[in-house]
Order: structure tokens, then sequence, then C-alpha cells
């Protein structure tokens, strides 16, 4: 048997860090589960991996081998459940890189699905690898699982260590990469000064990291003109009905009156 690993999230981050920091944040990792084809039924590769499966339910291969086609068709959830079945016997995986490519992929299928806490707890249960490349991608992902789940301290030391020892370009193009999550955690500025401080290698690298800052500024911006809005509009959403309720409670009382009046006009 030979297994294949999973590829890499960030595999390829030398060429990601000559794109432009606006096309980087792009390719930031998102919760979704959009697919890579759109296919009316199952592919070719599904069906064979599925009937493998089916036919050893129990295979660590086979779950892995489906879990690795579903993900390479954008299938995130399907992957996700598949893997789950093999998180907890990910040690039957001899091959280390292969090991920790299955569970830091399971982990990411978890995030993509909006399951973050998932995600966590199979985080926490990868030993870091000794491969560069392998351990900036588990530390940029935990930074972005952590800020889902709102641990704004371990998400700083994730994004810490994962720019240990880079040069200020690739710390620009990581954060780049986690500049959402960590403004959503509202821990932007916390970790700002760990780019900073690094020195810049050129001009480019300098106005790659002012593009990021002056897009958290804008979008704080709009999320502070935003929230009046908000605040009004749920207001509206409580005093309308109240209000409407108190019109028909009056038009209720008006009415009962004029049918008291109109008891004792006749009773006279």
């Amino acid at each position: 048997i030979t297994w294949t690993p999973f590829s890499l999230f960030l595999s390829d981050f030398e060429s990601l860090k000559k794109e432009n920091v606006l096309d980087v944040m792009k390719c930031g990792l998102r919760p979704g589960i959009k697919k890579v084809v759109e296919r009316p039924g199952r592919s070719r590769a599904v069906m064979e991996a599925s009937n493998a499966l089916a036919a050893d339910p129990y295979s660590m291969y086979c779950i892995h081998e489906l879990g690795r086609v579903y993900v390479n068709e954008g299938e995130w959830e399907k992957a996700a459940n598949v893997m789950l079945r093999g998180w907890k016997r990910a040690a039957e995986i001899k091959d280390k890189t292969v090991r920790f490519r299955f569970l830091l992929k399971l982990s990411e299928a978890s995030y993509r699905i909006k399951k973050p806490r998932q995600a966590f707890a199979i985080l926490s249960s990868i030993d870091e690898p000794d491969d560069k490349n392998e351990l900036r991608a588990l530390q940029t992902l935990s930074c972005q699982v952590f800020c889902a789940i709102g641990d704004v301290n371990k998400a700083l030391s994730a994004f810490k260590k994962a720019v240990a020892g880079e040069d200020y370009d690739s710390a620009v193009k990581l954060l780049a990469l986690v500049v959402d999550d960590l403004r959503a955690a509202g821990a932007f500025h916390l970790v700002q000064s760990a780019v900073t401080a690094l020195r810049p290698l050129n001009q480019a690298a300098f106005e790659a990291m002012r593009t990021i800052e002056h897009y958290v500024e804008a979008k704080e911006k709009s999320e502070k003109q935003k929230r009046p809005l908000d605040e009004w509009a749920g207001t509206a959403v409580i005093a309308v009905p109240v209000t409407v309720m108190i019109i028909l409670l009056l038009y209720v009382l008006y009415v009962l009156e004029q049918k008291s009046l109109a008891n004792l006009s006749i009773q006279k």
C-alpha cells in the first residue's frame, strides 16, 4: 500500500510571497464548502474510494483515501465526516508526514465547515512537525482557529510562532492571510507590532504593510458607522410591535367604553 499525503495548506508559500498583498488577502482560508467542480453525481474517483471503504470499513488507508478524494473535489463536509472516523486512530498511520497532514487537513476541513471547536480539538492532538513549511502551515491555521473560538492569547502566540525566523516580507504576507481573523477577534493591533518590529527589506514590503493597515482602518470605520444603524434597527424591531399592541389595547378600551355608555343610555 502506498500512502499519498494530503496537500499542504500554504505548500507554495514562496510563490505566494511574490503576489500582491491584496491578492494574498483574498487567498486567506475562509469558512466555506464550495465544491471545486459541480457535478450532477459522484465522480469516478469518489465511487472507487467509497466502494473500497465499504468493502473494508475499518481500514485507515481507505478512510484516508476517501477523505483525500473528497478534499480534492472540495467536498469539505463529506471529507470531515469520513476523516473523523480515523481521527482517534491516526497513530495507526506510521508515516509521520502522512499522519500530520491527515490531521491538519481534518482540522482545516472542520474550520471550513464552521466547526472551529472541532478544529481546535483536532489541532490539540497534532504533534509539531520538524519541517519548516509544515510548521508554518500548522501555526497559521492554529491562529485562525484560535481567533474563531475567541482565544486571543493563543491566536497571538500562534502568529508569533508562524513569523518567528521569517523576514519582513514573509511576515507581512502571513499577516495578510489571517488579517480578517485577527481583526474579527480584536487582535490585529496586538500582532501589528510583531511585524513592524522587523526591518523592511524594501519599500514595496513597507507599502504592503501599509495596505493591510489601511484595510483594517477602513473596515473598522465602516463597522462603527454601521453599528448605530444596527442598534436603531434593533430598537425599531422591538418598538414597532409594542406600539401596535398599545394601539390595539387603546382601541379595545375605547370600544368597551362606548358599549358601556350605550348600555347606560338604554337603561335611562
